[in-house]
């Protein structure tokens, strides 16, 4: 099985900071404490989901999902929300 580090994927992309820019307008926050909490929030979901699968208490239909993220094509996702800002 091919290994994935998301956290780079997500950081090389720039993801969490597009994200933040465009919600920072629309919610009226700072685009930097938005990108600190989205990034927590996604370490903190990424490490959740590697304690479950290393002690076995994921189900298995939410392991199958988790193993179709390395289809993912992490760049057209990037530019979806390119566009949609």
């Amino acid at each position: 099985m091919k290994e994935l580090d998301v956290l780079k994927i997500i950081e090389s992309l720039k993801l969490t900071e597009q994200i933040s820019q465009a919600a920072a307008k629309k919610l009226d926050l700072s685009e930097d404490k938005l990108k600190n909490y989205l990034d927590e929030k996604i370490k903190e979901r990424i490490n959740n989901i590697g304690k479950a699968l290393s002690k076995g208490d994921m189900p298995p239909e939410a392991f199958n999902g988790l193993r179709r993220l390395s289809n993912v094509d992490f760049s057209e996702l990037n530019d979806k929300i390119i566009k949609e800002e």
